[in-house]
């Protein structure tokens, strides 16, 4: 036999006013803001008026009102509050492990011509690179 967790979650909410096109949204997940092309794993939240794009969010990782997110992944039990700016290129996206952006923050992309830059990390209790 195989044997896993069992997780039982409700369904996951996606209101009207927010939007979820082309993507997966695992159990639990509450989507308020706009999501398009992204991977939500169980329990995500995005809050009214975020948006997120081409993102992979890993478990109970919450997004609140006024962040954006383009070509960002994070781990499991991120948070990034509101006003938040986060923009990763498809080649190199902005990875978050672990951390709690707080304070209105912006991330770029690399400029064209930079092809041999590795992906932007960000780990621990601040915005530590």
């Amino acid at each position: 036999p195989v044997y896993g967790k069992e997780n039982d979650s409700p369904s996951s909410y996606i209101d009207p006013e927010g939007g979820c096109v082309n993507s997966l949204a695992a159990d639990g997940c509450d989507i308020q803001g706009s999501v398009k092309n992204c991977v939500l794993f169980r329990n995500v939240r995005i809050e009214k008026g975020a948006s997120v794009e081409n993102c992979i969010l890993f478990k109970d990782t919450v997004v609140k009102r006024g962040a954006i997110l383009r070509g960002v992944i994070t781990d499991k039990y991120v948070t990034v509050s509101e006003n938040v700016t986060l923009m990763g290129h498809e080649r190199y996206p902005i990875v978050l492990s672990l951390i709690h952006i707080s304070e209105p923050t912006r991330l770029r992309p690399p400029v064209a011509g930079e092809n041999d830059l590795p992906p932007v990390y960000l780990r621990g209790p601040g915005l530590a690179a």
